[in-house]
């Protein structure tokens, strides 16, 4: 059947190879040998591997009396399901006068929502925030640094693993982005300056702050106090986001024309203090836990080392694969990553999987923080 399909929609589905016409109101699949290219189904493969891995993990933090890293697993599936629908249908939202169609995914295995939103992407907020989560946490800095810095570290992670992810899709077909929509004109390589600051960085560090305010600190209430603080988080980071968010935006519409370095720069300088920050703070505490005799945290350890270093090597393998074409200059330059940018990242993802394996702090698995760094 076919579903609601404005025509900058119509026309970038086509340009990915499917059509309006073909797709299911609440669940379509298909065969991953039939999708667009080979890289479609490993990276669907990968990142729903890592939720599930996520999921293991939360669980078993949960069953020793940690519930941060299953809230902060639910909760980024509530923000998704907040935040991505309107994106998808802004007319039925009532909000196209201010938002066209940002972008369209690309169909994949598993589809939802009249083939708008992947299974994988479901997964991504998940696989991603705890992963981000728990790298942090590892190295002690919510205890001796405070809810607030801590969340910012886990935003500028976030960044630095969602960037390698984010520059190469379009190239890949994953999804296209929709030039002619104003509020994402400013682009680093092939992703809007927007996507950067407010889901790449905000997002994480929004929720990471919010689930640790409103369950983690209560927790032991247990039920509906921990089931409506979730919900609560993830409604709360779309706001923080948006809020966000909104300077950038609206310097980039002065005049009525997009002011692309308006926008890239006043969003910029925000990642700009998210990455000070961690850079100050994340190799303090590891110089700080490799002078003591700590052992390291062998829960954060045995999930974040594995889990992050395939996801670094798969998106090595996905990289190399399409750097010759970019290099050769056969890829739409309009498309192509800021291979720079992305480098950059993944040396910063390679070292926080290094610092964790060798500076994580004391614990055994599943043990529940120390009260004094719930808060």
């Amino acid at each position: 059947m076919s579903g609601p399909c404005p025509a900058d929609f119509a026309s970038m589905a086509r340009g990915l190879g499917f059509s309006c016409a073909d797709v299911k109101p609440v669940l379509h699949l298909r065969n991953p040998a039939y999708l667009e290219n080979w890289t479609l189904p490993v990276v669907e493969l990968l990142i729903v591997s890592l939720a599930i891995a996520a999921a293991v993990h939360a669980f078993r933090r949960w069953r020793a009396g940690d519930v941060t890293p299953a809230a902060l697993w639910l909760g980024s599936v509530v923000y998704l399901l907040v935040m991505e629908p309107p994106v998808y249908f802004p007319a039925q939202f009532g909000i196209e006068d201010r938002l066209s169609i940002a972008f369209v995914h690309n169909v994949f295995t598993v589809e939802f929502l009249f083939d708008r939103m992947p299974l994988y992407i479901v997964c991504l907020y998940p696989a991603m925030a705890v992963l981000a989560y728990e790298a942090v946490r590892s190295l002690g800095v919510f205890r001796s640094r405070g809810l607030l810095v801590g969340s910012v570290c886990v935003g500028f992670v976030h960044h630095c693993l969602y960037e390698i992810f984010d520059q190469i899709g379009p190239q890949l077909l994953w999804w296209v982005w929709n030039p002619k929509e104003k509020n994402i004109a400013a682009v680093i390589g092939s992703v809007p300056v927007a996507s950067v600051f407010m889901f790449a960085t905000v997002g994480p560090a929004a929720l990471t702050f919010l689930v640790r305010t409103l369950v983690t600190t209560k927790a032991d209430r247990g039920g509906w106090p921990i089931a409506g603080g979730i919900v609560l988080s993830g409604v709360l980071t779309t706001v923080a986001v948006l809020v966000a968010g909104a300077p950038g935006i609206l310097a980039g519409m002065i005049g009525g024309d997009p002011d692309t370095t308006a926008q890239t720069v006043v969003m910029m300088l925000f990642v700009a203090a998210f990455a000070v920050t961690a850079f100050i703070v994340l190799p303090a505490r590891w110089r700080h836990n490799q002078a003591s005799d700590d052992p390291g945290d062998d829960a954060a350890r045995r999930y974040v080392v594995p889990a992050m270093g395939v996801y670094l090597l798969v998106f090595a393998i996905l990289w190399a694969w399409e750097i010759p074409g970019l290099l050769a200059g056969s890829v739409d330059n309009r498309l192509a990553g800021n291979l720079p940018y992305t480098l950059t990242c993944f040396v910063l993802s390679l070292a926080m999987v290094v610092a964790v394996a060798t500076g994580g702090r004391r614990g055994a698995v599943g043990e529940r923080e120390p009260e004094e760094e719930l808060v």
